[in-house]
């Protein structure tokens, strides 16, 4: 192709393109309430569809991350959080007796049978 047929290719392209915005900046002056429906329409489409693509590209078949989870380490982002560890477990037995030193008052609405364990 030479360049002067390239040319007239890239200037009739140029033209379609400025047809067709010139058509939608008219539509969206004569209704502008379609013209914002279906803006957002197309953005939470378009939305859906990015997140798919990056969802399939970051889970490749052979199980390992992607390249370029490697490089901006977001498949370390991704790796499930660790096992939560459990919390200690009461060995004494805290004072049941509002009068007795160390007694640790439950919080309020809760019912606590005697000679349960309290923090």
């Amino acid at each position: 192709m030479t360049q002067r047929k390239a040319a007239e290719s890239l200037h009739t392209f140029a033209d379609q393109l400025q047809r067709m915005l010139t058509e939608v900046r008219e539509f969206a002056h004569r209704r502008p309430g379609v013209f914002l429906a279906g803006a957002a329409l197309t953005g939470v489409v378009m939305g859906w569809l990015t997140r798919a693509v990056v969802a399939a590209r970051s889970k490749p078949e052979t199980g390992q991350p992607a390249e370029h989870e490697e490089a901006t380490g977001t498949a370390a982002a991704r790796s499930p959080a660790p096992a939560a560890t459990p919390s200690p477990v009461l060995t004494e037995q805290a004072p049941v007796d509002p009068a007795t030193p160390g007694y640790v008052m439950p919080p309020s609405g809760t019912i606590t049978p005697p000679g349960s364990v309290t923090r």
